[in-house]
C-alpha cells in the first residue's frame, strides 16, 4: 500500500490540473442549446460570479454572451470576447475553445468585421476537429454562419460547400429547423447564379423537411411563400396559383411574426389575378410597415394604381413617399456597399496574408526537409566510407596474415607482430610492402632456374614448338598439365598465389605459370593471344592486387620467382 501512495498523489495532482466546469453552467449551456433561453437566463442569474473559480468565471462570461446572442440582444459592443478567446485558447478544452471562437465570430459579425469573423469561425472548426466528441450541432451552426457570410459577400463558390457541410451536420444531429434554413440558403445561392433547376430542387427539399416540423408551421409557410415568389419571377403563373392555394391552407395554422414578405407575395398574386381592389388594400396595409423596402414596394404599387385611376393628388403623394423610400434605400445601400467592399478587400488581404504565411511555412518546411535529407545523405556517406575503410582494413589484415603463412612455409623471418586491426590502412599497407621486399630480396638460385621436370615435360616442348613458329595452340588440357607440372616441381605454387588474393582469374593464373617458366613478355603474349601491353598491365595489376604496391611488372616477376 505504501508503494501506491506516490502514484495516488500524482493522480490527484493531475486531476487538480484539469479544470472542471460548474454543473450549473453546464445546465445553462444545455438549456440555451435546447432553445429554453428564459430558463437558462434564470439559472445564470442565480449564480454568483464572484464565488466561482477563475475558469468557471470565464465560462460564466462566455455563457452570458451566448444567452444574449440567443435572445437576439446586441452583442457587437462586447469586447470581452477577445480576452475570453485568449484565456480558453490556453486553458480550455477543445469544446470550450471552439465555443469561444464561435461567439468571437458572432460578435465580430455583428460588428461588421466579416474577415475577422470568418477567421474565428474557421478556428472554431479546426478546434473541433473531425474526431472530436463536441456536439455536431455546433459544427453545423459554424458552417451555416460561414455560408451565410460568404453569401452576403457574394462569394458563392465559397458559400456552397459551407452550406452543404452544414446540411450534413444537421442531418447527423437531426436538426430539422436549421436544415430548412440551410436548404433555403443553397436555393438562394443558385437563384442568384441563375441555376433554376437547383433552386427548385433545394426549395422542395426545404419544404419536405419543413412539413415534418410539428413545433410550428411558420417554416413551411416561409418556404411555400418562397416557392410562390420564385414561380412568379419565372412567369409560371399557373404553378404560382397552385402553390399559393396550398399556402393559404397553411397560413391559418400559424401566427406569422413577420407578414411583410407574405403581403408582398399576396400583392403579386392579386396583380396576376387582376384583383386591383385587393391589391390596393394590401398595398395600403404594407405601406405602414417599419421596413423601408416594404414601404417602397407598397408605394410603388399605389402610385401605379393612382396613375391608372388618374388620381393626380394621390399620385403625387405616393410618388413623393416612393422617392423618399428610394433615397433612404440608396443611402443605406451606399453605406452597405462601402462596408461590403471593405469586407471583401479585408477578406482578400487576409487570405493573401494567410497564403503568404502558408507559402513561407512551406518554404521553411522544404528547407528543413532538404537539410534533413542532406544530413541523412552525409550520414550514409560517412557510414559507407567507414564500412569501406573497415572492410579494406580487414582485407589487408587478412592479406598480411596470409603473407605471414607464406613466409612461414618458406622459413623466412617475419616482423608482423606489431600490426593489429586497429592500426591505420596506410600502416598495414606499408607493412605488406615491406614483407614483399623482404620476400623478394634474397631469392634462392634454384628458384631462378626453371626446374628440370618442367623442361622435360611434353607441354613445355609444345610451348617451345609454338614459339618457334609451328601452328599449334595450348589446349585446356595442356594448361592443366602445365599447372600439375609446376605445382609438382614447386609444391604449393598455386595455393600460395590464391592465398594472397582469392580473386585471381584463369587468365591471370596462366600468366603466373608462364612467368614461372621464365618466358618473356612477348612469349606470354603469343601463348595467351593478348597484346604485349596487356600482359605488362596484367602483371602490374597482379602486384597491386596482392601487395597494394604500385610497382613495375618486373617486381611481380620477382615475387613469382620466389615461390
Amino acid at each position: 500500500m505504501k508503494k501506491l501512495i506516490p502514484y495516488i498523489f500524482l493522480l490527484m495532482m493531475c486531476a487538480g490540473c484539469v479544470h472542471s466546469v460548474d454543473s450549473r453552467l453546464v445546465q445553462v449551456s444545455h438549456l440555451s442549446d435546447c432553445g429554453e433561453v428564459d430558463s437558462a437566463a434564470i439559472v445564470l442569474h442565480n449564480i454568483v460570479a464572484d464565488s466561482l473559480s477563475e475558469h468557471n468565471r470565464r465560462y460564466y462570461d462566455l455563457m452570458s454572451i451566448k444567452l444574449r446572442d440567443k435572445s437576439y440582444q446586441d452583442i457587437k459592443g462586447d469586447t470581452a470576447i477577445t480576452e475570453l478567446i485568449r484565456y480558453f485558447d490556453d486553458n480550455g478544452t477543445h469544446s470550450e475553445r471552439a465555443e469561444a471562437y464561435y461567439y468571437g465570430g458572432r460578435v465580430y459579425r455583428e460588428m461588421g468585421d466579416l474577415p475577422q469573423s470568418l477567421d474565428y469561425f474557421q478556428k472554431a472548426l479546426d478546434a473541433l476537429g473531425d474526431d472530436s466528441a463536441t456536439p455536431i450541432r455546433l459544427k453545423g451552426k459554424i458552417c451555416s454562419q460561414m455560408g451565410q457570410m460568404f453569401f452576403d459577400l457574394q462569394m458563392y463558390k465559397q458559400a456552397i460547400p459551407k452550406f452543404q457541410m452544414a446540411v450534413d451536420y444537421n442531418k447527423m444531429f437531426c436538426d430539422s429547423i436549421n436544415l430548412v434554413y440551410n436548404y433555403n440558403g443553397l436555393s438562394s445561392i443558385y437563384y442568384k447564379t441563375n441555376n433554376v433547376d437547383s433552386t427548385i430542387m433545394y426549395l422542395e427539399k426545404a419544404l419536405e423537411v419543413a412539413e415534418k416540423i410539428k413545433v410550428s408551421a411558420k417554416y413551411e409557410i416561409e418556404i411555400r411563400n418562397s416557392i410562390v415568389d420564385f414561380h412568379i419571377k419565372l412567369g409560371n403563373y399557373n404553378l404560382a396559383r397552385k402553390e399559393y392555394h396550398r399556402l393559404d391552407s397553411v397560413k391559418s395554422l400559424c401566427n406569422y411574426c413577420n407578414e411583410d414578405y407574405l403581403k408582398c407575395t399576396a400583392i403579386n398574386m392579386s396583380i396576376i389575378n387582376c384583383d386591383y381592389n385587393k391589391t390596393e388594400l394590401l398595398a395600403k396595409q404594407l405601406s405602414k410597415s417599419t421596413s423601408v423596402h416594404s414601404r417602397r414596394f407598397a408605394y410603388g404599387i399605389l402610385k401605379d394604381i393612382a396613375k391608372q385611376k388618374k388620381q393626380e393628388s394621390q399620385l403625387y403623394q405616393y410618388l413623393e413617399k416612393y422617392e423618399q423610400c428610394i433615397e433612404s434605400i440608396n443611402l443605406q445601400a451606399s453605406r452597405e456597399a462601402v462596408i461590403h467592399q471593405n469586407s471583401i478587400y479585408n477578406y482578400a488581404q487576409r487570405e493573401k496574408e494567410v497564403q503568404r504565411l502558408k507559402e513561407k511555412q512551406q518554404y521553411y518546411m522544404s528547407v528543413i526537409y532538404i537539410f534533413i535529407i542532406l544530413c541523412l545523405f552525409i550520414c550514409c556517406v560517412v557510414s559507407y566510407m567507414h564500412f569501406k575503410n573497415n572492410k579494406l582494413k580487414f582485407e589487408l589484415a587478412l592479406q598480411l596474415r596470409n603473407l605471414e603463412i607464406l613466409k612461414k612455409k618458406q622459413k623466412v623471418e617475419l616482423n608482423t607482430n606489431s600490426i593489429t586491426f586497429n592500426d591505420s590502412v596506410e600502416l598495414i599497407k606499408e607493412q605488406i610492402i615491406n614483407e614483399y621486399k623482404n620476400l623478394t630480396n634474397n631469392i634462392p638460385i634454384d628458384k631462378l632456374i626453371v626446374h628440370e621436370a618442367i623442361l622435360k615435360s611434353d607441354v613445355y616442348c609444345k610451348i617451345k614448338n609454338i614459339l618457334s613458329g609451328k601452328y599449334e595452340c595450348l589446349t585446356h588440357e595442356d594448361w592443366r598439365k602445365l599447372d600439375v607440372n609446376i605445382n609438382k616441381a614447386y609444391p604449393g605454387f598455386k595455393a600460395n598465389i590464391y592465398t594472397l588474393h582469392h580473386k585471381i582469374s584463369e587468365f591471370e593464373y596462366q600468366v603466373c605459370m608462364l612467368i614461372k617458366c621464365r618466358l618473356t613478355n612477348n612469349d606470354i603474349a603469343t601463348l595467351t593471344y593478348h597484346q604485349k601491353s596487356s600482359i605488362t598491365t596484367t602483371r602490374s595489376r597482379l602486384l597491386k592486387k596482392m601487395f597494394k604496391y604500385n610497382g613495375k611488372a618486373a617486381d611481380f616477376d620477382n615475387f613469382i620467382y620466389s615461390l
